[in-house]
């Protein structure tokens, strides 16, 4: 059995944001989709874990855009699982151009768990014991958190869990969040920007009608924000990072 699953695919309107390329969240679709077709493949999909009451979840997304594609161009996306600790395994991403050019570079964590996220199970039983992992990952550096220390004054807007964010599970999908976090950054602030990088990292299930305060703060080369329940809990953190003039160029 092999250790990854390749589809080619145009990039449509629907995946796309105001400048006509790829979105933050039509990316995070499309490794979604990638990650549930490989699963199925595998033998280890969504049905198949529903009958043992298990879920796969997600607890951390990184995107690299090297170029991030245009509507309608025609790309080939891989991907395939690094090697599993006992409660965690990175599922690492490729989009590519039809000559073979690296366009977007993708990891997610996922994780094992029972109804409810009451409890994690190990990964390891739920992946094939045939696969054969990569020695090299797709990203050197490991993700560095956020810090959930956000002022007062950086509140910049309340998102209400829409019933369009939930997916089967009941809870709001990890995609959902950056469609939320995107909605805070008006269209005339990305103009003219180059979104390079993007970090997501989830704390805490999110249901249908939470109420989620978003914070921002503005740094150097980016945005970093926080989603918090009306509790105070944390549910959420997340970076963005733009390209520099010699990136874009």
């Amino acid at each position: 059995m092999i250790n990854e699953y390749t589809a080619k695919r145009p990039v449509l309107l629907s995946l796309c944001d105001c400048s006509g390329k790829l979105s933050v969240t039509g990316t995070l679709d499309i490794f979604m989709d990638m990650a549930t077709l490989h699963e199925e493949a595998s033998g280890f999909g969504v049905y198949a874990m529903l009958e043992k009451g298990l879920y796969w979840i997600v607890g951390k997304n990184r995107i690299h855009f090297t170029s991030r594609p245009k509507m309608m161009d025609d790309v080939v996306i891989k991907t395939f699982f690094m090697k599993p600790s006992r409660l965690f395994v990175n599922r690492e991403y490729r989009i590519t151009d039809k000559e073979g050019r690296v366009l977007v570079t993708g990891e997610t964590e996922w994780l094992v768990a029972t109804e409810n996220c009451e409890k994690l199970v190990s990964v390891r039983d739920y992946i094939p014991g045939s696969f054969e992992y990569p020695e090299k990952a797709l990203f050197e550096e490991r993700m560095k958190k956020v810090s959930k220390d956000f002022s007062p004054e950086q509140l910049t807007g309340k998102y209400e869990v829409r019933p369009t964010d939930v997916d089967f599970v009941g809870h709001m999908n990890n995609a959902a969040y950056s469609r939320a976090v995107m909605s805070f950054i008006p269209n005339s602030e990305l103009k003219g920007r180059e979104i390079k990088d993007v970090e997501i990292f989830y704390a805490l299930q999110c249901k249908e009608g939470d109420v989620l305060s978003i914070y921002r703060r503005d740094t150097e080369n980016g945005m970093e924000f926080g989603a918090f329940l009306e509790d105070g809990r944390n549910v959420m953190t997340a970076r963005l990072l733009f390209a520099s003039g010699e990136e874009k160029a």
